[in-house]
């Protein structure tokens, strides 16, 4: 009979091939290579009624089977075994870290691997790739770990492909770059000056440039106290303030940059 083996241990049940009258001894099994393109190992042994076979190549094998009762031969049976190549298997992905706040220029994370084979084809290659604003440093494709550097925020799926030469297996493994809020500063804490003299205010803002929609920081002033507040001019982090009443006043400075609004304020 004809048998289709991929690769992994095959067992071979003589018990479902041969049977006796039991009037002799006990029956004796004998198995044995008849052909093949490479070595044949039985374990535990080639006179097991049931053992696991292996084989070191693929290919065409024929194997024998010979049955004994003490007195007659009860069976003299050929086996045709075809061992065909397995891909090879990732086993695992991973990223250190998952999850990443984005820096100018530009964020870093380690990737790391794994596969097994079944050792017929050559040895395994491996390849990281993704999507565009990402790239990969470090990468020795005899070796699944790499560096992946990325220039903007968003949600990255990374893929390793892994291949013996003839056959490929892959895995993907999801990096999410966070976008950094803007900062604002609005200047000191505390400011005085008399009613009726308005007051310069020096602010600054930073951001990562991200999200990459807009991309762009917009901001404002606002004013929370008695009377109104005029800025001279008011689209300019280097202002002037001026006052209609007398008393405490809070000036508050806001920045967005497209996904988060931070702000700084000034007691005056």
């Amino acid at each position: 009979f004809a048998e289709t083996f991929i690769a992994d241990p095959l067992t071979l049940d003589g018990n479902t091939l041969a049977s006796d009258d039991g009037f002799l001894g006990p029956l004796t099994y004998t198995w044995a290579k008849v052909s093949g393109p490479g070595s044949v190992n039985f374990s535990p042994n080639a006179n097991a009624p049931k053992p696991t076979v292996t084989f070191t190549a693929i290919g065409d094998y024929v194997l024998r089977l010979t049955v004994f009762d003490g007195f007659f031969t009860a069976l003299n049976e050929n086996i045709t075994v075809t061992v065909n190549h397995k891909a090879p298997v990732i086993t695992g992905v991973s990223a250190d870290p998952s999850s990443i706040n984005f820096g100018l220029p530009s964020v870093s994370v380690n990737l790391a691997g794994s596969a097994t084979d079944d050792g017929f084809r050559d040895p395994l290659t491996y390849k990281w790739s993704g999507p565009a604003g990402a790239t990969f440093v470090d990468e020795d494709n005899k070796n699944p770990a790499a560096t992946a550097t990325f220039t903007k925020s968003g949600t990255y799926e990374l893929q390793l492909t892994v291949s013996d030469g003839l056959l490929t297996d892959t895995a993907f493994v999801k990096i999410m770059v966070l976008n950094n809020p803007p900062v604002a500063d609005a200047g000191p804490a505390s400011l005085e000056t008399e009613f009726g003299i308005p007051i310069p205010l020096n602010a600054s803002i930073f951001d990562d440039n991200l999200p990459n929609l807009p991309g762009k920081l917009t901001f404002k002033w606002s004013h929370e106290g008695l009377g109104d507040a005029t800025f001279t001019p008011v689209d300019s982090l280097n202002t002037v303030v001026g006052f209609t009443r007398a008393g405490e006043h809070i000036i508050k400075l806001e920045v967005f940059d497209g996904e988060w609004t931070t702000a700084d304020a000034i007691t005056i």
